[in-house]
């Protein structure tokens, strides 16, 4: 990968940044020793100020009319981890 901000246009990219989220998360997360579990989404509101990317009027309890983002966060209900990236 030449630039590591810069677009992903080629599949071994995609691969390279795979492989290395994986490693990175086999440190984080002891997948062994996890045997039975259950995968939960649930969305949230984060506020948004100014012109950032992706950021769209929409739902926004606290301020209405504001730009916001609306990600879904990923649990791993049993073991308690988030497994948002």
């Amino acid at each position: 990968m030449t630039r590591l901000f810069g677009k992903i246009n080629k599949l071994k990219d995609v691969e390279w940044m795979s492989d290395g989220l994986w490693e990175y998360l086999s440190k984080l997360i002891p997948w062994g020793k996890i045997h039975e579990d259950w995968l939960t989404f649930d969305s949230t509101v984060l506020e948004r100020c100014g012109t950032q990317e992706g950021v769209k009027r929409g739902y926004n309890p606290k301020k209405k009319g504001r730009g916001s983002h609306s990600p879904l966060i990923g649990f791993l209900n049993k073991s308690k981890y988030v497994v948002n990236l």
